[in-house]
């Protein structure tokens, strides 16, 4: 509904971050680099953060709000200092359009491994 009226961008995921919001967290970064859920839910229960970094960089995310997101992803426990820098690196090496292929990538995947099921 946000994503119709024009309101849904950064400051609304970052908003969702800070709040805990998970379930809009994921379906606010799946509108916003226009992929499905279903391939961006994974990415956020990961352990790892460098898969989710891809989908953040390719919506043109801002490093606050990806850290938002990484901070509260998961109800139980946080990210820790190191992990949150590391990540930060990584995050700032890769580039929107080299993210944005590797999305166009896994989406791919994802639909081949549909229909061969």
């Amino acid at each position: 509904m946000m994503q119709k009226q024009g309101t849904l961008n950064e400051a609304a995921l970052l908003e969702f971050a800070t709040t805990r919001r998970y379930e809009h967290m994921v379906a606010a970064l799946s509108a916003l680099c226009s992929v499905s859920v279903e391939l961006i839910a994974p990415l956020m229960r990961s352990e790892r953060n460098d898969g989710l970094l891809v989908p953040c960089k390719a919506a043109g995310l801002k490093w606050p709000t990806v850290s938002a997101i990484l901070h509260s992803r998961f109800a139980h426990h946080t990210i820790s200092d190191a992990d949150l820098a590391r990540a930060m690196g990584e995050f700032l090496k890769l580039s929107q359009a080299g993210a944005q292929r590797i999305l166009r990538f896994w989406q791919v995947r994802v639909a081949t491994t549909k229909e061969a099921s």
